[in-house]
Formats: structure tokens, C-alpha cells, sequence
């Protein structure tokens, strides 16, 4: 869920390595970083310009992707 230039990601990290990459759509990394675990980590989008990226998590082998749009 965005909320302003904050990206709150609900998604149940269950290992201290999960790690998150924001990319353009054509494939450069523009932000990445761990996840706490848990629930709720916030992510700081303001560096990003307006338009479409990829989210990806990588926790424990299995990879989560979703497009994200920021107005």
C-alpha cells in the first residue's frame, strides 16, 4: 500500500535476510534494502520520480513481485 512517498509493505517477513529491490521497468535497481521482520516495513519512496516500478522481495529463495505506480 503507498501512502505519499511511503510504500508500507504487508507482507509477513520471516527471516532476518529478506531483502527488497524497487526497480525501473527496465530492469535497474533504483532502491533496495532488508526487511525487519514482521509485519509493516515502511519504505521510503521520495527519491523515486512518477511512473511504474517492480517490486521484489526475496525471502528465503521464493520471490514476491508486484507493480507498484506512484502519481
Amino acid at each position: 500500500m503507498e501512502r505519499g512517498s511511503k510504500l508500507i509493505l504487508d507482507y509477513p517477513v520471516s527471516h532476518e535476510d529478506t531483502i527488497f529491490d524497487i526497480c525501473d521497468l527496465d530492469g535497474r535497481i533504483c532502491i533496495s534494502g532488508r526487511l525487519k521482520e514482521g509485519m509493516n516495513n515502511e519504505i521510503d519512496l521520495s527519491s523515486l520520480n512518477s511512473g511504474k516500478y517492480q517490486l521484489y522481495v526475496i525471502d528465503k529463495g521464493d520471490i514476491y513481485r508486484e507493480i507498484i505506480n506512484l502519481n
